[in-house]
């Protein structure tokens, strides 16, 4: 396995190295080895341009267009809720005892 030496190193980073390696019970060596696989072996974080691109085409543009300022004033969100078209019948629960549910057993 090859060796990796580093010159020049600001004593506070030594410090933080030992001290993070006492932490872990581990060498100071082994400290930096894991801390150098972390940080250059971890999973390449994507750019939000990446992302984005790779959402699905859905809806039309008009889907998610906002009303203009000129037009009609949004009704308010009581409004919203107390309009018919939101009432929704919902079948009541029987009343009575609950049945109990069993705790789950931990071993």
């Amino acid at each position: 396995m090859p060796s990796l030496i580093v010159h020049h190193v600001d004593e506070a980073v030594v410090r933080a190295l030992q001290e993070r390696a006492a932490q872990h019970g581990r060498s100071v060596e082994a400290e930096h080895r894991i801390l150098l696989a972390e940080v250059l072996l971890r999973p390449r974080r994507r750019a939000l341009a990446e992302v984005l691109a790779e959402m699905p085409d859905v809806g039309l543009d008009r889907d998610f267009e906002r009303p203009s300022s000129a037009g009609a004033a949004m009704p308010s969100l009581k409004a919203l809720l107390l309009s018919d078209e939101a009432r929704a019948e919902l079948p009541l629960p029987p009343r009575g005892i609950a049945p109990r549910r069993v705790p789950p057993a931990f071993e």
